[in-house]
């Protein structure tokens, strides 16, 4: 029995399930909760996006995510995007129970708690099974979260949630200021190290005094590019000291020599760090042809003390080559084995015909990487589907997709809503079953946004613009507001038996933004 199938086993078995039957999420207590909500436990006054959550396992105790809210916290006066971190209300079991919102934080707060003076975005979340989360890396434009930030540039930070400490991490090695801007930002499990985008010129890490930091060295990179860079914060066990605070580049070939086009997206494995998957356009990073467009590459990275790096291209038929279309938005799991990531290729994938964009999902195997489908619902999908999250052990990916002829909602019969919906894919079998739906089970009036994958998947977070998600927070706070839709379809409780196929009518005085909502597909 292979370790997928042992998987797939023990989640049919946990959902009690007969021998054989088709894998279903437990929909008969499967719950929409809104996570981003305001500080007095009301509405936000403004969208919230972009969420990511800790890998801890089945507990899943902090996400992330952006807000233009000022109302989420007090004191939040900036009046600009800032990351803000949820944590889980205890007590909870070990087992994937429901969750329950309790403190929500101000991750990009400023020197001595003051307001940031800038943005800040793409928040990420450590932790891994057996790991607490412990910090999130951000990017930001304040200039007043750090002393000393006189670039006038986007930069990667770290917070420490147990210390309130902010670290600019987007520095050299000799902690000198980059003199690009950071576009992406990734972290591993333990808060020890950092990978972000930049299209900086002084960040390359080109001359070791030591020989356990040889193994870091890389050319400088090709001005007017992007590349992917990792910052080291602290060494780990067993890894000489001389390495704390080291940056280097990651986005380079075999040889040391930088990819000669843009690297980005950076997708952490996050295991001890041991691999990274990022998307490039260059041409010289492996061997075989790369079309000519973005191709998704992983860059092997055990203790850096010991072993050689090397970089192997994942999105590759299997000549060696490159697809015959752009591939983007890797994702990775926690060992580093399995990347999920979109494609407009139509040869990675078996019987590719559908002409839209598709999610693959790529295993480490004899050297190379197999390919199988992601966004594959016992057939192809009629629409695009994009945007993965992956569960750590990379078993199940999460997507969004156009689709319409996917699972639909729980009480649909076929998917009434004509926008982008929340996908969770159980590959083994080739099933898909939509997670972005109101906690009573109905289809959403808007389109769903970027999901965030617990590690076992017992937790989809997601963001959707549609107020009636969470439709029992909305009638416990907001009685009145319902009055509308139960003259049109009864009580509460009735919503559900009499809309059938249709999707619920808008809010009146709640102007759709975009929030963070959590699908809890129950223990497994």
């Amino acid at each position: 029995m292979t370790r997928r199938t042992a998987l797939l086993t023990v989640l049919v078995a946990a959902l009690a399930l007969p021998a054989g039957a088709d894998a279903h999420f437990r929909d008969d207590i499967a719950k929409t909760l809104l996570v981003s909500r305001a500080a007095d436990g009301g509405m936000p006054n403004g969208p919230s996006r972009n969420p990511d959550v800790s890998q801890d396992q089945r507990l899943a105790t902090v996400v992330t995510f952006e807000s233009d809210a000022s109302n989420l916290v007090g004191g939040d006066t900036n009046g600009v995007t800032d990351v803000f971190a949820v944590h889980r209300q205890a007590p909870f079991a070990s087992n994937g129970t429901e969750w329950h919102i309790g403190t929500t934080e101000l991750v990009s707060a400023g020197v001595g708690g003051q307001p940031s003076n800038g943005r800040s975005w793409d928040a990420q979340v450590d932790g891994a099974p057996g790991i607490a989360p412990r910090c999130v890396a951000f990017l930001s434009d304040a200039t007043n979260l750090v002393p000393g930030d006189t670039n006038g540039k986007t930069d990667a930070f770290v917070r420490d949630l147990r210390t309130g400490h902010t670290t600019r991490v987007s520095v050299n090695s000799r902690g000198r200021q980059q003199n690009g801007s950071a576009t992406d930002v990734q972290i591993d499990s333990d808060c020890t190290r950092v990978a972000f985008t930049s299209d900086a010129t002084n960040l390359a890490f080109t001359h070791a005094r030591t020989r356990f930091a040889r193994r870091l060295v890389t050319r400088s990179p090709p001005p007017g590019t992007r590349q992917v860079y990792v910052h080291i914060i602290r060494g780990r066990a067993g890894e000489s000291q001389t390495l704390n605070r080291i940056t280097y580049l990651a986005s380079a070939n075999g040889r040391g020599t930088p990819g000669n086009g843009d690297s980005y997206e950076a997708a952490f494995a996050k295991l001890r760090g041991r691999s990274l998957a990022f998307t490039s356009t260059a041409s010289n990073l492996t061997g075989g042809s790369s079309g000519g467009h973005p191709n998704i590459f992983i860059r092997w990275m055990t203790n850096p003390a010991k072993h050689a790096f090397s970089t192997q291209l994942v999105s590759g038929t299997g000549s060696g080559n490159a697809g015959n279309g752009a591939s983007t938005r890797p994702v990775i799991s926690g060992d580093g084995t399995t990347v999920a990531y979109q494609t407009d290729a139509s040869d990675l994938l078996p019987g590719d015909g559908n002409g839209v964009t598709d999610v693959a999902e790529a295993h480490a195997q004899g050297g190379g990487f197999h390919t199988i489908w992601a966004s594959r619902d016992g057939h192809e999908g009629n629409g695009a589907s994009f945007a993965p999250s992956m569960t750590y052990a990379g078993d199940f990916v999460a997507f969004d997709s156009n689709a319409t002829n996917f699972e639909p909602a729980r009480f649909q019969t076929a998917d009434p809503n004509g926008v982008t919906d929340a996908f969770f894919s159980i590959t083994p079998i080739g099933r898909v079953h939509v997670v972005s739906q109101s906690s009573e089970g109905l289809a959403l009036s808007q389109p769903s946004g970027p999901t965030a994958t617990s590690a076992r998947g017992n937790y989809i977070f997601f963001q959707s613009a549609d107020q009636l998600t969470d439709l029992g927070y909305v009638a416990d706070r907001y009685p009145g507001l319902l009055g509308p839709v139960r003259r049109t379809v009864g009580s509460l409780g009735a919503i559900v038996k009499r809309l059938g196929g249709a999707v619920l009518p808008p809010l009146p005085k709640v102007p759709p933004q975009d929030e963070i909502y959590l699908r809890w597909l129950g223990p497994q």
